[in-house]
């Protein structure tokens, strides 16, 4: 079974891919110039290959710090094709975590106000049971 793919979204949505990511346990900076995605570019995101139980934020900080606007989440097995439908980086601010958002997809319970959509700088994964790498995936 493949690592979950997290698709990101400029602000048009569906029609305007940035990046894909296969997931793994780490962090990937999108201001780092060797990776496809867009720094302070994207306002939604999408899953395929659901995996419960993997947890991630996307942060507004470079490196993932916690001192900026940012939203965590915890995926369950998505619906029944394993996807979780695009959904707003800041969907899980201000609900308790484990509330349920859709398609599986829950609130992590940790988040910070300030502007996060068209802020997206960093993703970070955790509590994956795989030892899969972090790796951008051609559009």
């Amino acid at each position: 079974m493949a690592a979950p793919v997290i698709t990101f979204y400029k602000k048009q949505g569906e029609s305007n891919v940035d990046c894909r990511i296969s997931m793994g346990n780490g962090e990937i900076s999108f201001k780092s110039s060797s990776n496809a995605c867009t720094n302070d570019d994207d306002y939604y995101f999408s899953i395929s290959g659901a995996e419960d139980g993997v947890k991630f934020g996307i942060y507004n900080s470079g490196d993932c710090k916690t001192n900026e606007s940012y939203a965590t989440y915890k995926m369950g097995n998505g619906d029944s094709n394993r996807n979780i439908r695009i959904t707003a980086v800041d969907a899980s601010r201000g609900l308790s975590e484990n509330r349920l958002i859709h398609d599986t997809l829950l609130a992590g319970g940790s988040s910070a106000s300030g502007q996060l959509h068209g802020k997206v700088s960093c993703l970070k994964v955790w509590d994956m049971s795989r030892d899969s790498k972090m790796m951008v995936l051609p559009k």
